[in-house]
């Protein structure tokens, strides 16, 4: 027997310190094959149930049906008493750290789950010792603070695992198995003594002391030699490794007769006394833990804690399985959905989005039948997965179409897939797209060039053609067009030479305008003097006619006919008077007063007057 061919010696001390209440609890059971030793500390205030008592209980009782210290059962071990606490924090928030020491009396491994310590004591060193789930400690791994400032640091109390932490952020810690050397001390304590005493004041209570109970009561005089300030509750356990079990050829060649031997006795007192009872109330229990398992499960998934409802899961089918319960079949159906998800997720990590999009299907049709388990989840995650193919089917087509230099199609999908991408945060497809979007905005911006240049050069011919034809207003028309679109274009060059073409035909319009006013100015002025002229060629016709009636008067006085003769010189009077031609006309009114007074010679009762005119 392991045990018996071993000797461990514990004892601890175990008081409420400043407080009324102790919240630590510590108990161990030592069996033939293992032994279990367990601290825990209680972080709540109710009266009405003691965390750590429940904490260690719970553990002990599991390990007693399955002892080992294989490190899957270690965590079940927390993942069960985990489960129990939440269950019992309906109405009020259940917490604890808890350290749980095993042995199979020649190696140790220890788990944990808080800020309840660990430490290996040999010759007179610290040979192993744990790390606090704390803030505090990770401020220490990440070199923030030292070793010997986490027990004052005002973070370490800040844990960010502990039983009754809900299960998805449940992660306690799993030593690896450790050799034991005779003269070992293993020490369990919690934070009323290590807030007080460091490593190294272990070691010197160590050196002076002999045997277990000294050790202990040798660390609480230290501690209490402090006088700490509201000292915490305080709990110290030292287990003395006096001997340990080396197995023998001979013992192996016994062995097996021993374990039948010891089964049998156990199983016989168990029978007798407590196993069907404590089985019962075990298996009741088991059974809502499990429950509460196959709960947090489904609280998981929908939190979208895969991993964590897959480890849940685990545990609780393992768990259903042992106990017969009826739920193992939807445990197992539940298991294998959050395992299709897993692969999915793997495949939709790796980019692979076609083989995500398929084993999110085939997920979601065996959630439709299993109770719709992470159903929504899976819907979502295959929409997820659909709207990235949606965005890689836009990203193809694009690039298809910049092949073919269909660059306003290719910018069209460009944008679309940018524009989902951004809507589901597929940020590696966005970082792809945008210079994608530039290269296709350049060669838009080219064709936008090629374009505008091409149009600009009908305007500008046509300009060449009305300059050429003198039409300049046309030309300056059509080169101002010309200029715009050069300009659009971006082309300086030709702009300059448009500009050029204007300042050209702006000054031959000038001097086209001024020919034309010259020669409006010369016509002007001729036809001015073919008026003149018209004018004194109508007079001198005019005087003609005057003087042909003159003569026609000097004909008739020379006939004595002088009454015609007044007649004609008066008329010959009045033409002349209508030229403005005076000289002419006294000189035809001498001749019309010689012919009236003729006349009045021969009847001087007709007295005639000199004409006056008109």
């Amino acid at each position: 027997m392991r045990k018996e061919n071993s000797k461990f010696l514990p004892y601890y001390v175990s008081e409420a310190g400043a407080h009324l209440v102790n919240r630590d609890y510590y108990a161990f059971v030592e069996l033939d094959h293992f032994a279990c030793y367990v601290l825990a500390d209680g972080l709540d205030s109710d009266a009405e149930y003691n965390t750590a008592k429940s904490s260690v209980t719970s553990v002990l009782r599991m390990f007693i049906e399955n002892p080992s210290m294989g490190r899957m059962s270690l965590t079940k071990l927390l993942v069960y008493a985990n489960a129990e606490i939440k269950a019992e924090s309906k109405n009020f928030n259940h917490r604890a750290s808890i350290m749980i020491v095993v042995t199979d009396y020649t190696r140790i491994r220890y788990a944990q789950s808080g800020n309840v310590r660990f430490t290996l004591l040999r010759n007179g060193n610290v040979a192993q010792s744990s790390l606090d789930q704390s803030m505090a400690s990770q401020y220490l791994l990440e070199d923030m603070i030292s070793r010997d400032k986490v027990s004052v640091n005002e973070e370490r109390n800040n844990l960010y695992c502990y039983l009754g932490q809900p299960n998805r952020d449940f992660k306690p810690f799993i030593s690896k198995k450790l050799l034991l050397s005779e003269g070992d001390i293993i020490c369990i304590y919690t934070r009323g003594i290590w807030e007080n005493l460091d490593e190294s004041e272990l070691l010197d209570a160590s050196e002076e002391s002999k045997e277990s109970k000294e050790f202990v009561d040798l660390i609480e005089d230290l501690l209490l030699t402090k006088q700490p300030i509201d000292l915490e509750n305080y709990t110290f356990v030292s287990i003395y490794v006096d001997k340990i079990y080396i197995e023998s050829k001979e013992k192996k060649k016994t062995k097996r007769l021993i374990i039948i031997v010891s089964i049998l006795l156990v199983v016989a007192i168990i029978v007798l006394f407590v196993v069907l009872h404590f089985v019962r109330v075990a298996r009741d229990k088991q059974i809502e833990a499990t429950r509460v398992l196959a709960q947090n499960a489904w609280s998981d998934m929908g939190d979208g804690n895969i991993v964590g409802a897959k480890d849940t899961l685990k545990i609780a089918y393992d768990s259903a399985r042992i106990a017969g319960m009826l739920e193992a079949a939807s445990y197992k159906e539940y298991l294998a959905i959050t395992e299709l998800i897993d692969t999915a997720e793997s495949k939709f990590s790796e980019g692979s989005y076609s083989d995500a999009s398929d084993a999110y299907a085939t997920a979601e049709a065996k959630s439709y039948n299993a109770d719709k388990f992470g159903y929504d989840y899976i819907t979502k995650r295959k929409q997820l997965v659909e709207g990235f193919l949606d965005v890689m089917d836009y990203i193809s087509s694009g690039d298809i179409k910049m092949q073919k230099e269909d660059y306003s199609g290719a910018y069209s999908d460009y944008t679309t897939g940018l524009e989902n991408a951004s809507k589901i945060y597929f940020w590696t497809a966005k970082e792809e797209l945008k210079p994608k979007i530039d290269e296709c905005l350049a060669k838009i911006k080219e064709q936008d060039v090629a374009k505008l240049n091409k149009e600009a050069e009908g305007p500008e011919m046509t300009g060449d053609s009305y300059q050429t034809a003198k039409k300049y207003t046309e030309a300056l028309d059509s080169y101002r067009k010309a200029s715009e679109l050069y300009a659009k274009a971006g082309n300086n060059d030709k702009v300059a030479e448009i500009t050029t073409k204007i300042q050209t035909t702006i000054a031959a319009q000038a001097a086209e305008a001024e020919r034309v006013q010259k020669e409006e100015e010369n016509r002007k002025q001729q036809e001015e003097a073919d008026r003149l002229a018209q004018i004194e060629l109508n007079k001198q016709v005019t005087i003609s006619q005057g003087k042909q009636k003159e003569m026609e008067g000097d004909q008739y006085m020379r006939n004595e006919y002088y009454e015609a003769a007044i007649e004609a010189y008066k008329k010959a009077y009045d033409i002349f008077l209508s030229v403005n031609d005076t000289a002419l006309a006294d000189g035809v009114s001498a001749k019309y007063m010689e012919a009236i007074a003729m006349k009045n010679a021969l009847d001087p009762s007709a007295v005639l007057t000199v004409p006056t005119g008109g």
